[in-house]
Order: C-alpha cells, then structure tokens, then sequence
C-alpha cells in the first residue's frame, strides 16, 4: 500500500475519524433532520386530512346551500300565487262594488227622470189646458156674439175651471 502512497495507520484513523463523524452525524444532525421531515410529514398529512374534512363540510353546506335555495324559490312561487288570488280576489271584489255602485246610479236617475217625466208630463197637460181654454175662449168668444152669449159669464166659466 505504501507504493500506491497509502498509509495503513493514517487510513485506520481516517477511517475512525469518518465513522465517528458519521455517527456523531447520524446521532445529532440526521435524527434531528429525520425528525424534522417525520413533523413536516405529519403536519402535511395532518393539512390533507383537514383539508378532505373542509371539503367535506363544504359539500354539506353546498348541499344545505342548494336545498335553502330550493326552499326559498318554492316560498317565493307560492307567495307570488297567494298575492296574484288575492289580487283576483280583491279585483273581483272591486268589480262587483262598482257594479253594485253603477246600479245604484242607474236606479237613482232612473227614479229622477220618472220624477221629471211626471213634471214634465203635469207641465204639458198644465200647458195643454191652459192652451185649449184659450183656443175655446177665443173661439166662444168670436162665435159669442153669433149665438148671443154673454162673454163676460163665458170667461169666468173658462176661468174656473
């Protein structure tokens, strides 16, 4: 060995030195390193596992969300059919109060032009007589002095009456 230029001693000691720095190595860094990347594992399989949990939730909720949505679409369509029946309800109701209301009206004017045809009726009759006794004491009158009446009794006899 010493022609290749090794020293059987130097390299017994190198040796020595090599596997006590290794297993000052192992012992300090190495375990600590292990341990180190065993937390680092453990943290990550401790976030995987969290993170399947939250997913999890999330999903419930999802399907919470998506079944309070439902809900609410279901009250709003039954809300929106309770306000147009009453709606029609209450058109319904309208209508016929107007209706009531326009036959009110209608028998009212008719009660008023009963009342007006019957002044306008006792009017004309009025008018009529009075008209015709004129006509008949024009007509007594001018006829009077050929059947020798007497006019004056012939005026208070028209007046009279």
């Amino acid at each position: 060995m010493e022609n290749l230029g090794l020293n059987l001693q130097s390299f017994v000691i190198n040796t020595a030195v090599f596997l006590v720095f290794f297993a000052l190595m192992h012992f300090f860094v190495l375990k600590k390193i292990g341990g180190v990347i065993a937390q680092r594992e453990a943290k990550m399989q401790e976030a995987d596992r969290r993170a399947e949990e939250a997913k999890l939730v999330l999903q419930r909720a999802q399907v919470e969300f998506d079944a309070i949505v439902s809900q609410a679409k279901k009250q709003a369509q039954e809300i929106v059919a309770q306000s147009k029946s009453q709606a029609n309800e209450q058109a319904k109701r309208i209508i016929e109060k107007a209706q009531i209301d326009a036959g009110e009206i209608i028998v009212k004017a008719q009660g008023i032009l009963a009342v007006e045809k019957e002044k306008m009726l006792a009017d004309f009759k009025s008018s009529l007589e009075k008209a015709v006794k004129e006509a008949l004491t024009q007509i007594l009158a001018s006829q009077a002095e050929k059947i020798d009446l007497d006019v004056e009794a012939l005026k208070e006899v028209t007046v009279k009456s």
